[in-house]
């Protein structure tokens, strides 16, 4: 019987690649990298030769590591359950279907993997992290936060620098603090990538056994384990950081990071809830 699935959020650059690979070392778990936005419901066509096709399905390649018919056969299977619904209008609709589209791939994962539990990154959508227990009901949440200018300074450096609007540092805030803000403790369990990584055993017991989950080494050796964000060439920002062992030396990076005018900036509008959270 498949137990409850687990979905893993929160603001990019904040260790939910790390946490995603750590719980998918669990010869109980399959723990798909980020599903986002874009890629669900974003392609209606399904003819499976156009170029918009072509470019969904391998994304959801790349966040499964399933086959090509499989999941264009899941999609369609999805969309006919769900009827005729505009997903990208229609909130039940959309609800519905995502809610069967994530567990269709997971089930799949699942049986491709012969593991028991199946799980999903999926990011900023933990800004409407109270609808995620009614789009998938019993699931389990997982909020990963990090010290926000650290996640600044991270933000900073992958981005590139013609993108304007996504290097202020005031602009990051916001979207910081939209996704952050809206946490509530009674959604799921909030963990910090600090812990994750000064303290990762403790952490990791915590978390297993909050999922009411067996300890298993492999949690702690992510790097040795076969992961399909490994195999895949789908970009992925993190992969480089997550195929290292375990790391803490980019903890407290702002200070050494970052200007005194991005930092100011940051504060001015994320400082309150920055302080609210125990960073300081």
């Amino acid at each position: 019987m498949m137990k409850a699935p687990i979905l893993i959020g929160g603001v990019a650059r904040s260790g939910t690649t790390l946490t995603q690979m750590m719980l998918d070392s669990h010869p109980h778990m399959a723990v798909g990298i980020e599903i986002s936005e874009r890629a669900i419901g974003a392609c209606t066509c399904m003819c499976l030769s156009c170029d918009s096709c072509r470019h969904f399905l391998e994304f959801i390649q790349a966040a499964t590591g399933l086959g090509f018919d499989l999941i264009a056969h899941l999609y369609e299977t999805c969309a006919a359950v769900c009827g005729s619904g505009d997903y990208r209008v229609d909130t039940a609709s959309r609800h519905q279907f995502i809610g069967l589209w994530y567990e269709s791939l997971g089930i799949a994962m699942c049986a491709g993997r012969s593991r028991v539990r199946w799980g999903f990154k999926v990011m900023h959508a933990f800004q409407y992290a109270g609808d995620l227990g009614k789009i998938i009901p019993g699931a389990k949440l997982i909020h990963v936060i990090r010290d926000p200018l650290d996640v600044l300074a991270s933000w900073l450096e992958n981005t590139a620098p013609g993108s304007l609007s996504k290097t202020r540092p005031e602009n990051i805030a916001r979207e910081w603090c939209n996704v952050v803000g809206a946490w509530r403790d009674e959604y799921g369990l909030l963990v910090r990538y600090e812990n994750l990584v000064l303290a990762p055993r403790a952490t990791l017991a915590y978390i297993l056994n909050w999922l009411d989950e067996p300890w298993n080494d492999a949690v702690l050796q992510h790097e040795k384990v076969d992961h399909d964000l490994f195999a895949t060439e789908f970009h992925q920002l993190s992969r480089d950081q997550v195929s290292k062992p375990i790391y803490h030396t980019q903890v407290g990076r702002w200070k050494r990071d970052l200007t005194q005018q991005q930092i100011d900036a940051w504060l001015s509008v994320g400082g309150d809830l920055r302080f609210r959270l125990g960073y300081v």
